[in-house]
């Protein structure tokens, strides 16, 4: 099964989606009380209380998605780069309001379709 990882996955409800699309799934929450939610929803061992800055398994993931996780612009700004750099080749990012647009120039994607936010990763 291809994996699929949800950074800030809040209650867990795009990680049970992807479940029932046969991904493996994990999911990365901060918020307690989201946190909590989510490991009811999709089982304790889908979902970990990880900073996202010190977490290191991005590269193990063939799917890697968030939903703007941060609200200051040059933090998610920060946060999208970060993500970028760690994903490994192959891999798809699907950025749902991302703040940044240098993933578009970037050599390493290619963005799958004009209208949706869904880039491949080619190369490291």
């Amino acid at each position: 099964d291809a994996s699929f990882i949800d950074i800030g996955c809040g209650i867990g409800n795009i990680l049970l989606l992807a479940e029932l699309m046969e991904f493996e799934v994990y999911g990365i929450e901060k918020d307690s009380a989201s946190f909590d939610i989510a490991r009811q929803l999709v089982g304790e061992e889908c979902v970990g209380q990880h900073d996202i800055w010190t977490y290191t398994d991005l590269d193990k993931y063939d799917v890697v998605y968030y939903f703007r996780p941060l609200s200051k612009k040059e933090v998610q700004l920060k946060f999208e780069q970060h993500v970028e750099d760690q994903i490994k080749p192959g891999a798809i990012l699907i950025a749902n309001r991302k703040m940044g647009n240098r993933v578009d120039s970037d050599p390493r994607f290619a963005r799958l379709t004009p209208e949706l936010p869904v880039w491949l990763k080619q190369r490291a």
